[in-house]
């Protein structure tokens, strides 16, 4: 191909006139094959059927490289996978020959932290409404619903928001409170007074018992039914509601609706309003008596810790904030181990490589444990890496965490140590935040380890928090090991202690003499301190072995 041809050009002719000329057994797999042979000499037209060449214009913008690149494959029928991707070329005489490369896919993980943003948003918007609600006096309890109805309505992307209330004789229900879209009618003054005795009995089994009534199209309903009657009156195609509860009585509904079109509402706005019935619920009765309310956020608070689902996404989503593939370096090896205490752990081992001269890693325990722990995890990954490609010094980028995130995180904390490495010189810098010490020794010295620490708060506990940053130089052999405090909190088998931090240093000490490998050096610590002492794990146990070679 012509490297003189305009960009876009190029990029149609390479996927026009590619073919694969050599392939491994994975990446025929990944597109359908059973052997490499069977895909040598296939179109990349036939096998990436693409509706956008924007990946191949930035290849070609790039200078035919890629290092490390995440891009979206767009296929037919709006399939979207995810990849990071390396690519080298060769150019001969002007002209694009032939290039070579490796791709992984990311698809999963991608969608992961599509869910993880998807639950911080929703947990987000549930926290806002419910610190309205707090906060509200009762007085005011109408700005509150009105507040969370927007919100409702904004996350569901409704035309409409509103909450209908049973009156006290407990014959009819009214409009009473509604989020408009932008040029949409209200309908409260055509909606006062309905006889509860014309809705349907199933429908309303289904609101008196928590359930959702979900109405995708109103044209689906039976004619003369009081659902199709409701939603015709009041211009609706398409409906989502629940009930609001006093206790075991049914005190009126919240829903959210599209005028003019069916409409499938998502998951998530299943699972909003369903939460936000509660809190809404709740703010309401408390303009009524405190002492509801109270009662009120407790159930709410027990019903959050029984969301199975919830549970399962934040162990997948926590789980990825364990670093195990890491960049492959000439001096450097790194080996991680994880065991989370009970479905969820709060400990982190996070890297990144803004620069091709050093990684920066930041091991981490956030405190306590659950969903919360894992959100927080979330976060500070996302902070880690914005500060990390921005180049900050290690002790100012643990600075701009705590600055950022120490506002908003409440009762959490996180103990932790950020490493610096200059993968080809084997200099480290390290930062401190209340980390147990490091441990350093040589491989072939029968030499007693070597302790670094620096005494300092963990984040999020102050407000001002300052880092020391220290220096040093590993030579080849040398070990370099991190570890989150659960590995010497392991309570005894019979349970009159822990086995604790000196103990625990001795024990490494021993081990360290053995020759074995990054992977079997971490399995003896673990055998040594819980396993074949039969001790129970109190806490997570993280591990980082870093071996310089």
């Amino acid at each position: 191909m012509p490297t003189n041809l305009p960009v876009l050009d190029q990029a149609n002719y390479l996927f026009e006139h590619s073919i694969v000329k050599e392939c491994n057994l994975a990446t025929a797999k990944a597109y359908g094959f059973t052997k490499p042979e069977d895909m040598i000499g296939k179109y990349i037209k036939d096998l990436i059927p693409l509706q956008d060449l924007s990946p191949i214009v930035q290849f070609v913008e790039s200078g035919y490289e890629f290092s490390n690149v995440e891009y979206l494959e767009v296929l037919s029928e709006n399939r979207k996978r995810n990849f990071i991707i390396n690519v080298h070329s060769e150019l001969l005489d002007g002209k694009f020959v032939r290039c070579w490369g490796q791709q992984k896919e990311i698809t999963l993980m991608k969608a992961t932290e599509e869910k993880l943003n998807a639950l911080l948003r929703l947990s987000g918007i549930l926290n806002e409404i419910s610190r309205v609600f707090v906060f509200s006096k009762a007085e005011f309890i109408t700005d509150a619903v009105q507040f969370a109805l927007e919100k409702i309505g904004e996350y569901t992307e409704a035309d409409r928001a509103f909450i209908m209330e049973i009156s006290q004789d407990r014959q009819s229900m009214s409009f009473t409170h509604e989020w408009l879209n932008e040029g949409v009618e209200s309908v409260v003054s055509v909606g006062q007074d309905l006889p509860i005795s014309s809705m349907s009995p199933e429908n309303l089994g289904i609101l008196m018992n928590d359930g959702i009534l979900f109405m995708p199209d109103s044209m689906e309903l039976p004619e003369g039914s009081w659902a199709r009657g409701m939603m015709e009156k009041t211009n609706v195609r398409s409906s989502l509601s629940i009930g609001l509860r006093d206790e075991e009585n049914l005190m009126g509904l919240l829903g959210v609706v599209k005028l003019h079109k069916k409409y499938e509402w998502q998951k998530e706005s299943h699972n909003l309003l369903s939460l936000a019935a509660d809190l809404i619920s709740q703010g309401m009765l408390r303009a009524r008596s405190e002492l509801i309310l109270h009662a009120k956020e407790r159930k709410l608070q027990s019903f959050y810790s029984e969301i199975t689902e919830d549970l399962m996404l934040a162990r997948l989503t926590q789980e990825s904030w364990i670093a195990k593939d890491f960049p492959n370096y000439n001096n450097v090896k790194f080996f991680s181990n994880f065991f989370p205490y009970g479905e969820i752990g709060g400990d982190i081992i996070l890297y990144g490589a803004p620069s091709p001269d050093y990684i920066d890693i930041l091991f981490g325990d956030i405190s306590g444990h659950g969903i919360s722990s894992a959100l927080v995890s979330g976060i500070v990954a996302m902070g880690f890496k914005k500060h990390s490609d921005a180049k900050l010094s290690p002790k100012d980028l643990l600075k701009e965490l705590n600055t950022e995130l120490e506002p908003v995180m409440g009762k959490h904390h996180i103990s932790c140590c950020l490493v610096r490495i200059y993968h080809e010189t084997r200099e480290a810098v390290f930062c401190f935040a209340g980390h147990p010490p490091l441990l350093i020794w040589n491989m072939l010295k029968k030499e007693k380890i070597q302790s670094l620490i620096h005494e300092n708060y963990p984040l999020l506990l102050i407000e001002e928090w300052e880092g020391i940053e220290i220096k040093y130089q590993f030579h080849p052999k040398d070990r370099l090991f991190l570890y989150s405090d659960g590995i010497y909190e392991v309570e005894n088998k019979d349970r009159d202690g822990v086995l604790g931090l000196e103990k625990f240093l001795v024990m490494v000490d021993e081990l360290k003499d053995f020759d074995t490998d990054g992977e079997d050096f971490l399995t003896s610590v673990v055998t040594n301190a819980v396993i074949r002492e039969d001790r129970t794990i109190r806490d997570d146990i993280a591990l980082l072995l870093i071996e310089f070679t």
